[in-house]
């Protein structure tokens, strides 16, 4: 939830759930503590909170993509990449990550 609210700007409820995780002795509850505006430590959260909702299938992978979102909003390159890899085709199916440059026919 620190996450959440560091990465939409809610300082207040990121306060209190920084606080929260700190009594609950979360992992990376004290560097945030130690700087509540640390984007990027919240978007290395988020990052790896995608990844791990991916990795539970394609039940989760919306929250995945939540997540992902968050961390690329603030320029976090892995969340990007797996934006990217996670595009949606009709019936469900994934595409892959773009490689190299497309050639469009009548391009030149």
């Amino acid at each position: 939830m620190v996450n959440i609210h560091v990465l939409t700007g809610e300082s207040p409820a990121a306060r209190y759930w920084i606080h929260a995780a700190l009594q609950r002795r979360h992992p990376g509850a004290e560097a945030l503590a130690g700087d509540p505006y640390n984007i990027e430590l919240a978007a290395n959260l988020s990052c790896a909170y995608g990844q791990q909702y991916e990795r539970e299938g394609s039940a989760k992978r919306d929250i995945a993509r939540f997540y992902y979102r968050l961390a690329a909003g603030h320029g976090h390159p892995r969340a990007v990449e797996r934006l990217r890899a996670l595009r949606v085709v009709p019936f469900g199916k994934l595409l892959p990550a773009p490689i190299g440059t497309e050639h469009r026919p009548g391009g030149g």
